[in-house]
């Protein structure tokens, strides 16, 4: 036991030096918003927060990219929320590209249902 606590002591100590590349989280981290009923952002229903990624792919671009969220954003029935059905419609905020503009945020919409098919996907296992 004792050496287990140590294990995990160091590890910590350890992981407190490494530097973090603030800048580059701050272009990966999303914050996401409810939609209102008539499916434009509602800016006063934050919902969480999500990740964007770089999946390599055969695309002439050679990547796409994803948003990795907990799936209680988008799956709230999944976790039995009291009247609550699934989102049609999110959206992610993400920072301007000049700080400096007018638009210093945007908000970008993502369709989670797409001819009645949802457009995300989730682990095999429910657990």
């Amino acid at each position: 036991m004792a050496v287990l606590i140590a294990l995990l002591v160091a590890t910590l100590i350890g992981e407190a030096s490494v530097p973090v590349d603030t800048n580059f989280l701050g272009k990966t981290v999303v914050f996401l918003y409810s939609a209102k009923p008539d499916k434009t952002v509602d800016k006063n229903a934050p919902l969480g927060t999500g990740l964007l990624m770089r999946v390599p792919d055969s695309s002439r671009l050679g990547f796409t990219v994803i948003l990795v969220t907990a799936r209680h954003i988008v799956d709230p029935e999944w976790v039995h929320c009291p009247n609550t059905v699934n989102p049609e419609v999110i959206f992610a905020r993400v920072n301007g590209i000049d700080p400096s503009g007018a638009e210093k945020v945007r908000y970008i919409r993502l369709s989670l249902v797409n001819h009645g098919q949802r457009t995300w996907s989730k682990h095999t296992r429910d657990d």
